[in-house]
């Protein structure tokens, strides 16, 4: 085994001892391993019962990784640690609580959708991309409590995007290439090359010949592509996710590409690999090449394996969602005036696309919905995601507890769209949201919170600007500030 950690972030062979032993003549540490596609539940069990037996045969040199710190330990042991992933979201047909079912058995990636249309998104070969569905917004909130990396290699441009803005968590293109260097509906246009790394996302690149160009690219044009990536998005979002396809027959090609939403498949062969990396242990070459384009060792080291395992550490440390109420405390601790309800309901509804409603508390009980209240007073209350409508819906909820000194405190400006809150103490903000399953990103400018490099924020939207971001990112053209900054700690 090799001291550079090097991880790749897809392969989907058929993993036979001959396969093993490419990984480790490649110095491969680490490699996330492709367990089920168009599989329904119990199809997909079976292999993950194949993987547990596989895992005791070859347990000289393999080893199950449900974290970062197994990646670790596997290489220290001289063994490949396999992060096992699905390339499709039908193995949770249409219940998201099998997440938690595939999680405990180890499964740590998954990808919304193999290249077609299904309940959860659009995949990159659909004629309409018709982005994340409701369905497919509750399967990405239960990959992030969980602490499943949400994947979107074969994904849609558009579900792309929604899948990005609606996690908690960081993403990742496991196994793609820019679009400007392959033009294949595959591969990955700029913009969403930049929003996954403005996310502290990864995006692997792929020497899957149909995405490259073909058999015949050389080794220093698919390396200077690298080298470009990296200075587009940044060294540190870039990374290896081969493809590798080993041991398989044309038939299982077929297979590979149809499911059965085919029941008349044409006939497909697998292309011709490059002759500069067709297998695992071609990894030396391909790093030497990516030394000779000018990577220096510690862009290397970082595109060989260190961002994946950031990834990793960042996003497999998700814990179960609450579905429980909240502590009387923390519910206390949440209350603005809002003093034009109709123009804060305009604010959000043009300006971000979201849908504000309102429900008035009448003596201790809910009593109706209440839209075109003028200088209505709405206390103990905060933003909460409450379903999907054109991305993310916001609803003020309201408790009944008496408004406390705490998280939220300000009047909106008379007469203007605009809710000015003020942050007192952004701990108690996320323990009070965290205890009802809500999670909360920062923007650009963002709040440090130790290893959680997403942070907590609070929302400050002031006369003139947006200024501090919720779940869903505002439209282009807002500008984000932060105020409160407060260092927190790291959730345990």
């Amino acid at each position: 085994m090799s001291e550079l950690l090097l991880i790749d972030g897809c392969e989907i062979n058929n993993w036979t001892p001959r396969v093993l032993d490419e990984l480790i003549a490649g110095g491969v540490s680490a490699v996330q391993a492709t367990c089920a596609v168009w599989e329904d539940a119990r199809r997909t069990l079976d292999g993950l019962m194949d993987w547990r037996q596989r895992f005791a045969r070859h347990s000289d040199r393999l080893v199950l990784a449900r974290s970062s710190a197994d990646v670790l330990a596997a290489q220290q042991n001289g063994k490949v640690a396999v992060v096992l992933g699905f390339q499709n979201t039908a193995p949770i047909e249409d219940d998201p609580r099998l997440l938690d079912v595939y999680h405990e058995l180890g499964v740590r990636v998954v990808q919304l959708t193999y290249n077609t249309q299904n309940a959860v998104a659009s995949g990159c070969l659909e004629p309409s991309d018709t982005g994340l569905s409701t369905f497919g917004r509750r399967v990405v909130a239960r990959m992030n409590a969980l602490g499943m990396l949400v994947d979107c290699s074969h994904v849609g441009d558009r579900s792309t995007r929604d899948a990005i803005d609606a996690s908690a968590n960081a993403i990742a293109l496991t196994h793609t290439n820019p679009r400007w260097f392959c033009d294949h509906p595959r591969n990955t246009p700029d913009d969403i090359l930049a929003a996954v790394a403005e996310r502290d996302g990864v995006v692997g690149v792929t020497t899957y010949p149909n995405f490259i160009g073909g058999p015949n690219v050389s080794l220093g044009q698919f390396c200077d592509m690298v080298a470009r990536l990296a200075d587009q998005i940044g060294v540190d979002h870039v990374a290896l996710g081969s493809d590798l396809s080993r041991e398989w027959s044309d038939a299982d090609l077929v297979l590979l590409r149809n499911g059965r939403l085919n029941p008349d498949p044409e006939a497909a062969s697998w292309p011709r690999w490059q002759d500069w990396f067709s297998t695992a242990s071609d990894f030396p070459a391909l790093l030497d090449g990516l030394r000779a384009v000018g990577f220096d060792e510690p862009a290397l080291t970082a595109v060989a394996g260190e961002n994946w395992l950031r990834l990793f550490e960042t996003v497999f440390t998700g814990e179960p969602a609450d579905s429980g109420t909240a502590p009387e405390s923390a519910i206390g601790h949440a209350g603005y005036t809002v003093s034009n309800l109709d123009s804060a309901i305009r604010f959000f509804t043009d300006n971000l696309g979201f849908v504000v409603r309102h429900r008035q508390i009448q003596d201790n009980a809910y009593t109706r919905e209440t839209v075109g209240v003028e200088d209505a007073v709405v206390d103990n209350a905060i933003l909460v995601p409450a379903g999907q409508r054109d991305g993310c819906e916001l609803q003020l909820l309201q408790y009944l507890v008496p408004a406390q000194a705490g998280v939220f405190s300000g009047v909106s400006q008379p007469g203007s769209a605009h809710l000015a809150l003020e942050v007192t103490d952004l701990l108690e903000l996320y323990r009070f949201s965290s205890a009802r399953g809500v999670r909360f990103i920062s923007p650009p400018n963002r709040i440090d919170s130790g290893r959680n490099r997403g942070g907590f924020i609070a929302y400050a939207v002031g006369p003139d600007d947006l200024r501090v971001e919720l779940v869903q990112r505002p439209r282009p053209g807002s500008t984000i500030n932060t105020i409160g900054r407060q260092d927190l700690e790291a959730p345990r």
